[in-house]
């Protein structure tokens, strides 16, 4: 939060808010965030963003347990992202795991 932006200026969002979507597009991947914001700011400035404030992250599932295609209804759901993972046309399976950690939970020590 720029604290001589517009945003700071308007008073309803805080430090620790976080953008979770764009346009209802999910946005918590980082580089999906700045290419949808980059999309905004370049065609409709005016976009409709969605906040959360004080939201606790989901607790980590097993992820390493899924399969492939578990793991690709997990991007969706989370990240609002559809991929394929696929070695040699797609996703890589650590590309795809590497984007979902921030989502959640830190996994609890075993």
């Amino acid at each position: 939060l720029d604290p001589d932006g517009a945003a700071a200026a308007d008073g309803k969002l805080r430090v620790g808010d976080r953008i979770v979507k764009v346009n209802n597009d999910w946005i918590l991947c980082h580089s999906h965030a700045l290419f949808l914001l980059n999309d905004i700011l370049e065609s409709n400035p005016a976009g409709d963003l969605t906040i959360t404030r004080n939201e606790p992250l989901p607790d980590r599932p097993d992820i390493e347990a899924m399969t492939d295609r578990q793991v690709e209804g997990l991007v969706f759901e989370h990240l609002g992202m559809r991929i394929r993972i696929d070695a040699d046309a797609g996703w890589g399976r650590a590309q795809a795991l590497e984007i979902l950690e921030p989502r959640f939970k830190p996994a609890a020590p075993k």
